[in-house]
Formats: C-alpha cells, sequence, structure tokens
C-alpha cells in the first residue's frame, strides 16, 4: 500500500487534474477504493492527529478563554482507523484539488493580464514587535509595540516593455484591527496609486486567503461590492481566495524582508519603538512602497459600514468573487479567467445589502436628551445609575473568571424596567419576536445573527451582552462573537465594537435576538433594537 497521499490519490482517479474525478462524480473511476489487508482488523493501534481545544489561561491576572490546535493521541481498532481515513478521503481529495486549481487561475490570471488589468496579491504579515538596541530584561516580556503589516504584490502588463512589471507595497499602522474596515484603509493609498500611476487600468483582480473574519467575510464582500467602485472608479473587481491553509506567497516575502531590514536596522544601533518610526526608518532604504494608515483612516472606513448586511450562505466553499455591477457579486466555487469574467462553475449572483437602511440623522437620538427616550410608552426606567462607559479591554476578556467585580456597582439594566414591560404582549407576525432560549440550535447560528451571551464571572455573577454571530458552530461548540455595547439607558440602541471579538461556548448563548435597524446621527451609526434588550453589562 502506498504512505504518500499524493500517490494513493493518483491510483484512486483517472487524473488528479480534472474536478469530475477528485470530486467523485467521474463514471470511470467514481468506484475505485483502496483495498486493505482484512488480517487484524480488531488489533488496537495508536492514532496521532490534530485536534482543536479550548482551554483557560491566566493572563494579566485574569483567567480567558482561548482555543489551540494540539497533537492528541488515541487509541484505536486498525476498522475504525481505516472508517476515519475513508470518511476524511473525500474531502481531501476536493481539498487538493481546489488547492491547485487555485494556484493555476492565479498563474493564468497573471500572464494574462492586459493593460487596463492588474492583479493584487495582499496578506496581513505577522505583526511587527518594536525593539530598542538597548533593552532592559522586563521590556522583552509583553511591553514591546506592535506593528501591523499588510502587504501586496501588484503584477500589471506593461506596454512599453511588453512584460509583467512586479510592484511590492507594504502599509503600516500602530492599529491592530485586521477585519474589514482596516483592509480597506490598508488597499486605499495602493489602489489610489494605481489609479494615479495607471490610469487606463480599469480591473483589478484580488487575491488573498481566506480567513473567515477578514478576507472572506460578508463585510469585505460589502465594500469590495460598493467601495470599490464608489472611490476608485473602476470598472470591473475579482476577488480570489486561494484554499485553506494555503495562501502563502509572494506577499508573504515583503512582510518577511521589511523585519529583517527592522532588524538589521536596530542591530546598527537604532531605535524602532512604534509603528511611525518602523515607517520613517523603512521608507528611504527599501525598495518596497511604504504607506502610513492611521487610526482615523480605519475609522473612516468602519463609518460606512451598514449594520443589516446579508450573509452568503456557504461562504467558506466560495474561492471567486466578481462583479462589474456596484452592490451586486458574483460568486463560485471554484476560480475561472479563461475569459476573465465567465460563466464556468456556475456562477451565482449575490446581494451584500437591500435598499438603503432608514437614516434619521436629523432626528435627535436618546443618547443625546435631557430625559430617557425610549420611543415607546410600553416601556419605562426609573431613575438609572448604571450608566456604561467605553471599556478599555474586550468585555468577554473583562468578566470571563475575573477576580476583580464589583457586584455592587454592577447592575443589570433589565431591574430597571417596570415589570409589566418586561413581558410585553406578543404581536402576531412581527419580525421582532426573539426566539425562545428552548428553539436555539447550532443549525441556526451563522454569520449575521444577532444573540444575547451569557458570561459568567469568578465570583459567580453572570453578566450578559448582545452580539452578532461572525462564524458558524465550530467543532469545539464554539462560536465567534463580536458584541455590541449600549450607549445610553434604553436598552435598545447599541454601538457594534469592531474590534472585540471572542470565541463564545454554544451553550453560553442566551437566545437569539431579532434583527436591529440601522439608525444614523449625522456619520455615526448605531443598531436600534425594537423592544429594550436584558443586557447587563460589567
Amino acid at each position: 500500500m502506498q504512505k504518500d497521499t499524493n500517490a494513493i490519490l493518483e491510483t484512486l482517479v483517472c487524473t488528479v487534474d480534472s474536478e469530475s474525478c477528485m470530486k467523485g462524480v467521474c463514471s470511470k473511476c467514481k468506484t475505485r477504493g483502496i483495498v486493505y489487508e482484512k488480517n487484524n482488523r480488531e488489533r488496537i493501534v495508536p492514532l496521532r492527529q490534530w485536534v482543536r481545544k479550548s482551554e483557560v489561561v491566566e493572563k494579566g491576572g485574569k483567567k480567558i478563554k482561548i482555543s489551540k490546535n494540539v497533537p492528541v493521541t488515541e487509541n484505536h481498532t486498525i476498522q475504525e482507523v481505516i472508517k476515519k481515513f475513508e470518511n476524511e478521503l473525500m474531502n481531501f481529495r476536493t481539498h487538493v484539488y481546489n488547492i491547485r486549481h487555485q494556484y493555476k487561475a492565479y498563474r493564468q490570471c497573471i500572464y494574462g493580464l492586459t493593460g487596463t488589468e492588474v492583479a493584487l496579491h495582499i496578506d496581513f504579515s505577522e505583526n511587527y514587535a518594536c525593539k530598542y538596541h538597548s533593552e532592559v530584561q522586563s521590556h522583552h516580556f509583553g511591553s514591546r509595540n506592535q506593528v501591523t503589516l499588510h502587504t501586496a504584490v501588484m503584477y500589471n502588463y506593461s506596454t512599453e516593455t511588453q512584460s509583467i512589471e512586479v510592484t511590492s507595497y507594504c502599509t503600516v499602522s500602530s492599529n491592530q484591527n485586521h477585519g474589514p474596515s482596516a483592509i480597506w484603509a490598508h488597499l486605499h493609498p495602493i489602489l489610489s496609486e494605481v489609479k494615479n500611476k495607471h490610469p487606463v487600468v480599469t480591473t483589478v483582480h484580488f487575491f488573498s486567503d481566506g480567513p473567515a473574519t477578514q478576507y472572506k467575510e460578508k463585510i469585505n464582500f460589502y465594500l469590495m461590492a460598493n467601495r470599490f467602485f464608489e472611490n476608485y472608479e473602476f470598472r470591473k473587481i475579482s476577488w480570489n481566495f486561494f484554499e485553506s491553509w494555503h495562501g502563502k506567497g509572494a506577499a508573504d516575502g515583503v512582510g518577511g524582508t521589511l523585519k529583517r531590514q527592522a532588524d538589521a536596522i536596530v542591530a546598527r544601533g537604532a531605535d524602532i519603538a512604534d509603528a511611525y518610526e518602523f515607517f520613517s526608518t523603512l521608507q528611504d532604504v527599501s525598495k518596497i512602497k511604504l504607506f502610513m494608515v492611521t487610526d482615523e483612516d480605519i475609522e473612516n472606513v468602519a463609518k460606512t459600514i451598514p449594520s443589516k448586511i446579508t450573509p452568503l450562505k456557504g461562504t467558506m466553499q466560495v474561492h471567486q468573487m466578481f462583479t462589474e455591477t456596484r452592490g451586486i457579486l458574483n460568486y463560485r466555487i471554484l476560480s475561472c479567467f479563461c475569459e476573465r469574467f465567465c460563466s464556468c462553475h456556475g456562477p451565482k449572483t449575490y446581494q451584500p445589502t437591500l435598499p438603503d437602511t432608514e437614516d434619521i440623522a436629523n432626528q435627535k437620538s436618546s443618547y443625546e436628551e435631557d430625559e430617557p427616550n425610549l420611543g415607546t410608552e410600553d416601556f419605562s426606567l426609573a431613575d438609572i445609575t448604571n450608566k456604561i462607559g467605553m471599556p478599555s479591554k474586550r468585555f468577554y476578556d473583562i468578566v470571563y473568571y475575573s477576580p476583580s467585580e464589583s457586584s455592587d456597582e454592577d447592575q443589570p439594566l433589565v431591574t430597571y424596567i417596570t415589570k409589566d414591560s418586561i413581558n410585553p404582549p406578543v404581536v402576531s407576525g412581527t419580525s421582532y419576536q426573539t426566539l425562545q432560549p428552548q428553539d436555539i440550535h447550532p443549525n441556526k447560528i451563522e454569520d449575521g445573527v444577532y444573540v444575547l451571551v451569557k458570561v459568567r464571572s469568578e465570583r459567580n455573577v453572570l453578566y450578559t451582552y448582545a452580539g452578532v454571530v461572525k462564524s458558524t458552530v465550530d467543532e469545539e461548540g464554539d462560536v465567534l462573537v463580536m458584541f455590541l455595547k449600549t450607549i445610553d439607558d434604553s436598552g435598545r440602541l447599541f454601538r457594534l465594537v469592531e474590534n472585540d471579538l471572542s470565541d463564545v461556548p454554544f451553550d453560553d448563548l442566551i437566545e437569539i435576538l431579532p434583527t436591529p435597524r440601522v439608525v444614523r446621527k449625522g456619520r455615526r451609526q448605531f443598531l436600534e433594537f425594537e423592544k429594550p434588550l436584558p443586557v447587563f453589562e460589567k
């Protein structure tokens, strides 16, 4: 029997380059299988595999929950191992085919570029840890400033040299946000330069890996369908995702080069203490073009994002999105550049947003009024004493097993709502009726669903927060949640805290909430629920 997985695949299919063969639908090879020895099927053997596990660790004096991949060895019979292998084999075949196909499409796109196209291969490099030439020992442990590096390699066809030209970029920021708003803030100076230096370019092809909280995410889909056309006046866009765990490429080399150059400069006696010093030190000595991205740049992008964006079902199977129509995206399971914007692989249509959400910029929001304004007489609040300010740390991390709570100061908003208003009459057919806790099922948890989350502290104080789900339930039973923050005492008006993401156990989800409406005050954007939520924030 073959021990190499690639050799095994070659025995099972006509050719590893055929999609129908690799996905098990070819009439000639779909019945092929592996022949196993029949002896000793009940013998116990050790099986070592990587699994994702959650654990509680102490960090900064607080206990927080983290998830990580660890190798685990378990004992199984040979028959059980064969069954596990066969169950994973078809997924592996599809995975291998997707890897090869996406890299083939990548090369096809670049080698086929015309004078009106550019290709951008982008990636977040691992953050650079700032250094001083001479440091005290204690500075090494947790005191270093981090610099975010977003790297890009641009390919364009030069009509003068009749060849493909390559340009390397890196955008630098002290902001640790790697979400969609940060991505487009980092892309802005690069796309602006493309438009200025190559005015004939009408089409941009993006290539990236597919992390669910960065590039392959509904907010990024919205921005590529709208901001790309609004701000840069390009006509066509395609965004291509490499297969999971196989997105390494030229962009990774850009980050590595810059970090080596920075370390060499520090070794010669200079200090790089923050992002600005990293930028100013390297921009004149590196052939890589550098741009600085500020917190304000990221915030300006975030202000343009509506809260209600329709999630794309089956996002993780998508490998290409493309469009030439603002607001609408075409997507398919694999990339294709045979005719650039072709109909191969059965592309489907996706619209990230419906018609514009209600804008109440001219209305005075309740958080600015002298008296609480709940917008309805069904709910009344007593004298409010627990108005919440902005936290300096993530809500979930502040509360989770924190040894420093003060329960005397923590009062849930719901305790101030009159008894009659806690259980308002149910209006038949309303879309704002919440599902009861017993109705929660993992199949209902997906990107874009609003939930109420419970967090129990070390002192056994139970806090509740509102949040929006950013992932499905993973193998460990965890859900990625982005938290909301109350901005007044009504329990109805919240703002999205984009950098507050935490893995939450599915069992800690209390209920599914109705989708709030988007309200705006000037350039600020908030979420408003029809009924007050029983939030209990620390």
